[in-house]
């Protein structure tokens, strides 16, 4: 099989496997495929008679040549569309083997919904090891092998299930019994967890461990643990959970800020591993034996060994899986003294892949791995032969460039960060982030048998890891934002002043003109460097409401670029408030208001009083307490300097130009309940049009401000409980609103907004986070 052919087999295997996924799961219409399958045949096939057509009765060797070409495009497409169809059945019955398996077929085929929490006894094999959940407790995937139903007879299964519990489940390869109430996997995690083979959910009420894991599982799971407390041992925590993640994807006790900044400065990829540490786990491997005198073919037999002990070490990521097989080909091929050219090699190991586990094509890491391989084949040659310097600094800027040009599309189509300010990150942090990773695989090896020795490679590790550490905070920071800003301008007049150099050396201009351009050039660029230095707001002009899109939370941003910025609640994921807040250049905030201790509206401020510069924190009367508020927002705004107030109704500020005035709860809050005691603000800009932020209030909260109906007569509504049917009867009517902002999540477990709050709302101008992302409305001359 030649490159281009494997290359075009490998495609039509992702794009098959990724389809037949769509149909097992039910996301697409076999309908819709037949029509797709049919159209790719019928164009294959004129475009297959049309070059055989061209050809026929030609005998020259020129004709010859086309004959050869056209029948190795025919027997390709052939090739192809076999291929497709083999990975399009493999993954919708995988799939199909996800959704409709003995356990998860019984917990939703009531559609009434009264199966949905079935009690169950399973006997599991833990498929991963546990790992914190997002909102507190633990959660590990596992292959069930009996399940047992009350009244019903034990039935063997192989489908996986995720087990929740509120304390870390048994490690990977461990038999374990589990009693608890099983249920589907609903809201954005389902197609998540579908992916990785589990579509229902158990929650853990008893465990059991039933036996141990096999020898050398169990022997992977020690090391991880050794170096985890060897990393413990000798980094501060934000370097030792970089470590480890580094060499063995485990990201656990990684501090939020620092995740959240890893996160925001684009360089996601370096705390889980990769393909690259494949790269070094080989040459390590091989520069041993060649040192002790073992020779090349004992170096790549046991190269080949290790890899497939560092898959099981590292859990098989996708990245990894790919790399795996990739290095795997390779050394066979050098074995075999057949080596052929990487991307030929890629292209089987994607084939492979997607044939063995057709899930895979759908899996963002897979993709993510499989793009970044190509930009380095592909670009980085490129781009090393243009850029000036030494050899090695050549290669790995280039590297770094050549991946992500080519993971780049991929991320802006799932809403990632690949501004420029990324790509700077990635030039820093990559080539420190490699250092560490060759220092910590080395301190896994020793810390089996010398844990002192080990501790003191893990701190030498730690110094070019404190170099990540910097990129990540410096370039998600204000300086990221600048650098953003500056890019376009930059790279204008840049570009233009490489039009000017090329129109000098071709002689389409004098040098006398290229003088005046030149002068030009300079113009421009001090004028951009003035216009950057007070960059104008992405919100514009006057004071606007922006409903920021946070998932299944609220965080509103009211304000101005003169005045400043408040924000109201910090939904329920922090990472995806700093994206929406660097959507809108806000790196500085005057005032945020905590509208109740409930994790859908407080958990994305955690750590921002460390990230951004903040004025104030409020809060209402149930001041968050070490029951209600698991990430400690009051103390973190302490902690940081941040002065911190306490407000309830009749309490008020000016803020530019608008009143904000605090309409709910009373000093002692409604009923102990926090969504009654939600902050209810009113907003009133001079000039401008008025507006009511209600957090969760509820119906006594609603039947209180009704006593005041003026307050409430507005012209834009912040839609209570993100349009839950949670209101006291004509409250909605009474608000007589002409824009209605509804924060939602997309495709919410609890059916957010109700269709009867949108009966309710008929006639008004409804906008939802859930259906048009950011939703932003002017106040200062009205919706």
């Amino acid at each position: 099989m030649t490159g281009p052919t494997a290359a075009v087999v490998a495609a039509a295997a992702w794009v098959g496997a990724l389809v037949g996924s769509w149909v097992g799961f039910g996301s697409l219409s076999l309908t819709w495929v037949a029509v797709g399958l049919a159209v790719v045949l019928v164009v294959g096939l004129v475009v297959a008679l049309v070059v055989s057509g061209s050809t026929r009765g030609q005998s020259t060797p020129r004709h010859a040549a086309h004959e050869g070409a056209a029948r190795r495009m025919r027997w390709t497409m052939v090739a192809a569309v076999i291929t497709a169809l083999v990975a399009g059945i493999g993954g919708a019955s995988r799939a199909v083997s996800i959704v409709d398996g003995a356990l998860a077929g019984r917990v939703t085929s009531d559609p009434t919904g009264a199966a949905s929490a079935m009690a169950v006894e399973l006997d599991v094999v833990m498929a991963g090891d546990p790992q914190p959940g997002a909102f507190g407790g633990w959660w590990a995937l596992a292959q069930l092998r009996i399940l047992s139903v009350p009244g019903d007879q034990p039935v063997g299964s192989r489908e996986r299930v995720v087990l929740r519990s509120g304390a870390p489940t048994p490690p990977m390869g461990t038999p374990t019994r589990v009693s608890g109430l099983a249920s589907p996997i609903d809201g954005d995690a389902a197609a998540w967890f579908a992916r990785q083979g589990a579509a229902v959910e158990v929650g853990v009420v008893d465990l059991q461990v039933t036996g141990a894991p096999p020898g050398w599982l169990a022997a992977t799971t020690w090391l991880r643990e050794r170096l985890r407390t060897v990393a413990s041992g000798a980094l501060d925590e934000a370097r030792a959970s970089l470590l480890t993640g580094l060499v063995t994807g485990d990201v656990r006790g990684q501090p939020a800020a620092l995740a959240d900044a890893v996160d925001a400065a684009g360089l996601s990829h370096l705390v889980a591993v990769s393909g690259s540490n494949v790269a070094m786990v080989v040459g390590g491997v091989l520069g041993a034996c060649l040192l002790i005198g073992l020779g090349r073919r004992v170096g790549w037999g046991a190269s080949l060994v290790t890899v497939w002990w560092f898959v099981v070490l590292v859990r098989a990521e996708p990245s990894v899986l790919r790399a795996a097989l990739m290095a795997s080909l390779v050394l066979v091929a050098a074995l075999l003294g057949r080596l052929r050219d990487t991307g030929h090699l890629l292209s089987v190991a994607v084939l492979l892949a997607v044939l063995l586990d057709p899930l895979l094509a759908g899996r963002i890491g897979f993709v993510l791995s499989v793009a970044a391989t190509i930009g380095v084949l592909v670009v980085t040659p490129r781009v090393r032969r243009i850029l000036p310097g030494p050899e090695g600094l050549r290669t790995v800027l280039a590297a770094t460039v050549g991946a992500q040009v080519a993971v780049a599309p991929v991320l802006l189509i799932v809403g990632g960060h690949v501004g420029v300010s990324a790509l700077l990150a990635n030039v820093v942090a990559v080539p420190a982030a490699a250092v560490g990773s060759v220092l910590g695989v080395g301190a896994a090896l020793v810390a089996t048998f010398a844990p002192g020795a080990a501790v003191l490679i893990a701190w030498l590790a730690g110094l070019p890891l404190a170099v990540v550490v910097w990129a990540a905070d410096t370039f998600a920071g204000p300086v990221g934002q600048q650098v953003d800003r500056a890019a376009p301008w930059v790279l204008g007049v840049g570009l233009l002043g490489w039009l000017v150099v090329v129109a000098v050396r071709t002689g389409m201009v004098g040098r006398r003109t290229a003088g005046g351009a030149s002068g030009a050039v300079a113009t421009v660029a001090i004028v951009s460097v003035v216009v950057l230095g007070s960059p104008a707001s992405t919100l514009g002009e006057g004071v606007v409401l922006v409903a920021l899109d946070v998932g299944q939370g609220d965080a509103v941003l009211v304000g101005d670029g003169a005045a400043g910025w408040m924000l109201v609640d910090g939904g329920p994921d922090p990472a995806a408030l700093r994206q929406a807040l660097r959507r809108h250049d806000v790196d500085a905030l005057r005032i945020v208001v905590l509208s109740h201790p409930h994790d859908d509206h407080q958990r994305g401020l955690d750590g921002l009083f460390d990230d951004i510069d903040v004025g104030a924190l409020v809060v209402g009367p149930l001041t968050p307490g070490t029951s209600e508020d698991p990430d400690g927002v009051v103390a973190q705004a302490e902690a940081a300097g941040v002065e911190v107030q306490l407000v309830h109704e009749g309490a008020g500020w000016r803020f530019g130009t608008t009143d904000v005035q605090v309409l709910s709860p009373p000093a002692g809050g409604i009923a102990l309940d926090a969504n009654e005691s939600s902050l209810v603000l009113g907003l009133r800009v001079d000039g401008g049009a008025s507006a009511l932020l209600t957090g969760d209030a509820e119906v006594v909260a609603q039947m209180r401000l009704l006593a005041a109906p003026e307050v409430v007569d507005v012209d834009v509504i912040k839609v209570p409980h993100h349009g839950g049917d949670t209101n006291a009867e004509g409250f909605l009517s009474a608000t007589t609103p002409e824009v209605a902002v509804i924060s939602a999540g997309e495709d919410n477990p609890f059916g957010h907004p109700h269709p009867d709050v949108l009966a309710d709302l008929v006639g008004v101008d409804v906008r939802r986070t859930d259906v048009a992302g950011d939703v932003v409305v002017p106040l200062h001359g009205g919706p």
